[in-house]
């Protein structure tokens, strides 16, 4: 495989294989280790613009081939001198020591510990251990089931009893013992004990949404109060602003016809002013009609005019 690892890890990690998350090569070797989203691992896999086949990967259990133990490599060997035999267990053999009779300590196979002829070497996936236990708990069920004690063998197979037999106990019991008729009339009775608890439950529950609307309904009246209450307030801010601009434009008229109206005993000279004209035929209708507030003003005006020397 002439590919580098990204090479690799963009052919693999692409829309085609879309439970894929990471790939990575094991080693100087050609096999790759695919990171899976989920319990399920697909049968094959694209890899650019072919179909590969994949299976379970299986990690091997730790040997160390220095000191003849398990559970570590032998780059991580804590005790490289203390050595032994992966055939027999002999304690720090001389290297020419040959096992006879080598015996493989996971599987009880005639081979070394660890060897590649042994199929114990590898490690269960986590998949199968998932399954297998599933499978353990199912037949575990199912054997408590099968244990659990039946009826008694005058009981239907069903584990219900037939109509004849009920009828025929109800009246040896009714003639035997007095006490029976007593219990089935309390029988009788907790089935209407019942009802009523349920009846009054479902009232409670009626009464409590009763409740909770009529808490609703103040809420809202209340609410609707106190927005009514503060549009009357705007209402009557809205009527104050109206009467104050009102007088305040009275106030400005009053004092644009004061300025007009000028101080007498000045002697500051004053321009004359062109008397308008009127037609003839209203000269008589002007003079004898009532002087307006303008006129008297004019009239008052030419009086000052005249007085005042040229």
């Amino acid at each position: 495989m002439t590919d580098t690892i990204q090479e690799i890890n963009d052919y693999i990690v692409q829309g085609y294989n879309p439970t894929t998350l990471q790939a990575n090569l094991i080693g100087k070797t050609t096999t790759v280790v695919i990171a899976f989203d989920g319990d399920k691992v697909t049968n094959y896999i694209r890899y650019g613009n072919l179909l590969v086949e994949c299976s379970l990967y299986r990690k091997q259990i730790d040997m160390c081939y220095l000191c003849g133990r398990l559970g570590h490599r032998m780059d991580v060997c804590p005790n490289p001198e203390d050595k032994i035999c992966r055939g027999c267990g002999m304690k720090n053999p001389e290297e020419s020591h040959v096992c006879t009779n080598p015996k493989c300590s996971l599987c009880g196979g005639n081979h070394l510990t660890a060897d590649k002829e042994c199929k114990a070497r590898f490690k269960t996936p986590y998949v199968v251990r998932k399954r297998r236990w599933e499978r353990q708990q199912q037949e575990e069920v199912q054997q408590q089931q099968q244990q659990q004690p039946r009826g008694p063998a005058w009981q239907a197979p069903g584990g219900r009893r037939s109509r004849s037999q009920t009828r025929r106990g109800r009246s040896k019991s009714d003639t035997r013992s007095p006490s029976a008729a007593g219990a089935r009339r309390r029988e009788s009775r907790s089935p209407s004990k019942s009802k009523t608890r349920r009846s009054n439950g479902a009232e409670k529950q009626k009464d409590n949404e009763c409740r909770h609307c009529l808490e609703l309904k103040q809420m809202i009246e209340r609410r609707n109060n106190q927005i009514k209450s503060q549009n009357d307030q705007i209402q009557a801010m809205m009527e104050r602003i109206e009467t104050l601009s009102r007088t305040t434009n009275s106030d400005n008229d009053v004092s644009v016809l004061k300025r007009k109206v000028p101080k007498r005993g000045t002697t500051s000279a004053a321009p004359a002013a062109t008397k308008p004209t009127t037609p003839p035929a209203l000269t008589q209708s002007v003079t004898n009609a009532p002087p307006t507030e303008t006129a008297a003003v004019a009239m008052e005006e030419e009086k000052v005019e005249a007085a005042v020397p040229p």
